[in-house]
């Protein structure tokens, strides 16, 4: 009896638990996020070129279990159609000189219901630029498709929230809105 109970405790010791969280990273030219807002003069709009994202998520057919998630962007990434002095104006605001990366990392573990192939929830993190760092409520609408996890959404900021002041322009004549608007579409992948 004492070498049955040896040997059981020994295969469970020595046999690999299975796991089934997953990692994902973002799938380059398949995601987008663009900042968008006012100004007296136009409403204007901001496209990240480069992000990176590193997940843990757990997929079933029931629902999605996010245990881990980072996003990371350089602040000087964010490029716009109207040229190089709006872009300086937003990488001045963002003061990206001394904080060159903008930072989004999931502070609570999230289960979420699918149903019928899709997902609606929130997920609480911490932004992080301009040096300042804020818990925020993120909601995110998704599916999966393909092997894809798609993340869809959009967050309103002030800009003051995040010590940040907003752009000016034209000594003053031309001022930018507090808010920002954040619109994400971003597709991870399994690693």
């Amino acid at each position: 009896m004492k070498a049955i109970i040896t040997l059981i405790s020994t295969l469970l010791f020595t046999l690999p638990i299975s796991n089934s969280t997953a990692s994902y990273s973002i799938e380059v030219g398949q995601s987008k996020l663009t900042v968008s807002g006012t100004s007296s003069l136009h409403p204007w709009e901001i496209e990240l070129q480069e992000m990176n994202c590193n997940a843990d998520i757990d997929v079933n057919e029931n629902q999605v279990v996010f245990n881990g998630l980072t996003f990371e962007a350089k602040a000087e990434s964010l490029k716009s159609e109207h040229g190089k002095m709006m872009d300086k104006k937003t990488y001045n605001a963002l003061k990206s000189e001394d904080y060159p990366m903008i930072v989004y990392t999931l502070k609570e573990a999230k289960t979420v219901t699918i149903t019928n192939g899709s997902f609606d929830d929130v997920l609480k993190g911490e932004l992080y630029m301009a040096g300042f760092r804020k818990i925020i409520d993120l909601k995110i609408s998704g599916s999966i498709e393909n092997g894809l996890l798609s993340l869809n959404g959009e967050k309103s900021l002030l800009m003051t929230d995040f010590k940040m002041d907003p752009p000016t322009a034209l000594m003053g004549t031309i001022k930018t809105g507090n808010e920002v608007v954040i619109h994400y579409a971003i597709k991870l992948k399994s690693k």
